[in-house]
């Protein structure tokens, strides 16, 4: 009789232990074996606005509701290169610069020093137009030409000389003028004559789209 209480005895030592061990020998769900960051969605990065040197601001009536937007012309320095800039132009719904509305593509070729912003009224689109300009060079000037289309605020673009579509315009003369008639004047240098201060001036002219290149004005050369 005793050999079976010891049987039994030994029987439930057995199955204590292995009820004591189960949680040793059953495998983890694979949910709770992967990382934390499989199971999540990755976050997209916040869009980062771009610092810069405010190099001239005023506000106009830029759409003729009666309501003041303040414009920011603007230079921001390369992220890899120390010295060279590029040039911005951000339009806020307001005159006090909270709320951006519109911010143009950086542009090209700038220096920090200089930077002028002026609003007249395109005679021969009649839109309100803003010229923002930047220093470029010893002499030149870049200059881009933005106007409210009734529903957008757009870059003006044109063909050049060449056929290809552009957004800006440089002279190493002095820049671009929107002109009275609405025509575009580009003043470049005379390398020919360089010492005479007479320069070369493409023009502009619109064409209902577009401008386009119309002609080249090159003064002769004075006599020595």
């Amino acid at each position: 009789m005793s050999k079976y209480i010891l049987a039994i005895i030994i029987l439930c030592v057995v199955g204590l232990g292995v009820y004591l061990m189960k949680d040793y020998f059953i495998e983890e769900p694979l949910s709770e074996k992967l990382p934390e960051e499989v199971s999540e969605e990755k976050e997209e990065p916040e869009e980062q606005i771009l610092e810069g040197e405010t190099m001239d601001q005023l506000t106009a009536d830029l759409k003729g509701e009666g309501k003041q937007q303040l414009i920011n012309l603007l230079a921001v320095k390369d992220k890899e290169y120390e010295f060279v800039f590029h040039g911005l132009v951000r339009i806020f719904k307001d005159e006090k610069g909270k709320t951006l509305e519109w911010e143009g593509p950086l542009v090209e070729g700038i220096h920090s020093a200089g930077g002028t912003l002026s609003v007249a009224t395109n005679s021969a689109t009649n839109w309100t137009t803003i010229q923002a300009t930047w220093g470029a060079g010893a002499h030149g000037a870049i200059s881009q030409f933005i106007h409210w289309t009734g529903s957008k605020f757009e870059i003006i673009k044109a063909i050049d000389e060449n056929g290809e579509e552009i957004d800006s315009f440089f002279g190493d003369g002095g820049g671009a003028v929107l002109n009275p008639d609405g025509t575009i004047s580009v003043y470049f240098r005379n390398y020919d004559c360089p010492l005479s201060g007479q320069g070369i001036t493409y023009t502009y002219e619109w064409n209902g789209n577009v401008y386009q290149y119309a002609k080249t004005e090159a003064p002769p050369c004075p006599s020595e």
